[in-house]
Order: structure tokens, then sequence, then C-alpha cells
């Protein structure tokens, strides 16, 4: 009853800040307006008729694609309780996929189209079905109000953090993928957008997922990482070529939880950065930001 009662305390999200905000907090923010501000999902694809310029010769049919995040709920910047405040930033935006299709028809003509449509994560199903924003910003803000943005995420909604799918679409042993650092990627219909499932390359592979994946040259094997709070903090994977199970998997026993976005893959070398961008909950219980650059390590 205690954790029901405390939730209910601090569920309260803000559509702007009302009176003086809390000591450290961060002001209103206008990042959802303007050339930032969230588009909506159009439907069916639409005919691309005015084009500037023209399609260079030989280029390829295909599917040009871009993820980004669209935040749903644009006008909610703030979540306010007793314990401070939390504000929304951009990376906390639904994924949403924009698709241009580039076709020719028998006589050779181009024929362009354009689609855009929401990643359907678990998190955005949940809050769609409910008709409402559910989970608390847990980026930037008051340590306190972080770490209680957690605990609420966690009782309202099963999950800590919201899964956006929001930062990048890879390609696979054939298949499209949308993924955002803090979860599995999903698999994407590159017809017609629609999301698919969750992929745990067969159950092999139970942490977050690189945004950025690698593919290994000659071999065709994508190689990961994945981060996470608690221990084991960076994993390394390495998936076969045809998608069907990990290879490789292996803890690069790091001693604190980093946030690292990228890799690289050469012919011989894996190629791993550790940052001094630490993230964590300890950091927040010890009254810190849970990200934040650490002045005791260098970058290696």
């Amino acid at each position: 009853m205690e954790s029901l009662s405390r939730s209910a305390v601090i569920c309260s999200i803000s559509r702007t800040p009302q009176g003086p905000s809390p000591p450290n907090s961060l002001p209103s923010t206008s990042t959802f307006k303007g050339n930032f501000a969230p588009v909506a999902e159009i439907g069916e694809a639409a005919q691309v008729s005015a084009i500037e310029g023209g399609i260079p010769e030989g280029f390829p049919q295909g599917i040009y694609l871009r993820n980004g995040p669209n935040h749903v709920y644009p006008d909610l910047t703030a979540a306010v309780s007793v314990f401070g405040r939390t504000a929304y930033t951009i990376v906390e935006g639904d994924g949403m996929i924009h698709a241009t299709y580039f076709s020719k028809d028998g006589e050779g003509n181009w024929n362009v189209s354009y689609k855009n449509k929401y990643v359907e994560t678990e998190s955005f199903l949940l809050e769609k079905n409910r008709k409402k924003k559910l989970f608390l910003p847990t980026i930037t803000g008051d340590p306190s109000a972080v770490l209680a943005s957690f605990y609420t995420n966690m009782v309202k909604c099963g999950q800590p953090v919201k899964f956006e799918a929001n930062t990048s679409v890879f390609e696979h042993a054939g298949k499209l993928y949308a993924i955002s650092e803090q979860n599995l990627p999903y698999e994407v219909d590159p017809s017609n957008l629609d999301t698919l499932k969750s992929w745990d390359v067969n159950g092999t592979w139970d942490r977050p997922f690189t945004s950025h994946p690698k593919r290994v040259p000659h071999t065709g094997e994508l190689v990961i990482i994945g981060i996470a709070i608690q221990k084991p903090y960076y994993v390394l994977g390495v998936i076969l070529a045809d998608g069907t199970k990990m290879l490789h998997k292996v803890d690069l026993k790091f001693k604190t939880g980093v946030l690292v976005h990228e890799l690289g893959v050469t012919e011989n070398y894996n190629i791993f950065m550790d940052y001094p961008l630490e993230i964590g909950i300890n950091r927040a219980l010890a009254g810190n930001r849970s990200l934040a650059m650490s002045k005791m390590k260098n970058l290696r």
C-alpha cells in the first residue's frame, strides 16, 4: 500500500510547470516546437509528384529509410512532484520511420512515394490503448525526481523506462529493424512499415542492443554491444550472418555503467570505446545525475 500511495504522489505530468520551479530544476523546454515539432502519420503512402531537379542516371530502385523521435504528446514538457522535476527530452520521443520508395514502371518511368509510421513498441501500444502519456521522463532533471520516475514507471507500466525504438534502422539477414539503445530491436515490414515483433536473436540475447551494429567484412556477421546499468555493464555479441543465433557473447568486464553509442569493426578487430560518460541508478542514489561525465576518467 505504501508503494501505491507514493506512486500516486509522483504521477503528476504537467503540460506547463505551475508556480516557482524547485531548486536545480530545468526551465520549460521549447524543444518540440518549430523544426523539432512532431508530424502526424499520413496513412497510406502518398505519391510524390513535385520533384525539384531529376533523379540521377543509374540511381537504384529501393527504399530510403529514416528513423527518429516523434513525440505523440509534444505539449507535455515536464513531470513535477514533491521529489523535484524531470523534463522530457527529444530523445524520449516515440520512434517514427519515414520511407521514400523509388521504383520504375515497365516503360522506365520513375514512381516515387512516401509513407511514415510509428514503431509500435510495447510502450507505444500501452499509451495508445490508454490514450494518454504514461511514462515519466528519466533522462534529465533533479536526481530524486529521476529516481521517482524510474520507480513510478515500473509500478504503472512494468518498465523503468519507455522503449521507443527511435534512433536508427538497420538490415540483417534480409530483415529490417528499428532500434534504440535501451531495448531490443523491433522487426519492421519495409513494404508497409508495420511493426512485427522484437528480436532477441532466437532467445540468445537478453539485454539492450546498440543502435549502430556493424557488419563484419567478408563474413556478413553482425557485431553488437549491449550496455546496462547493472552488471554486466558492457557485453559484446556477434550474430551469425543468417541471423539465427549468437556466435559469440563476451562480458567486457567494465567496472561501471557507461553510455556508449558506437563501435568499430575491421576485418581483424572490433574497436570499442570506454567513455567517461557514466550512467547508473547508484549515481542518483548518491544525489548526482544518473547520466553525467566523470572527472575521474579519460576516454579510452
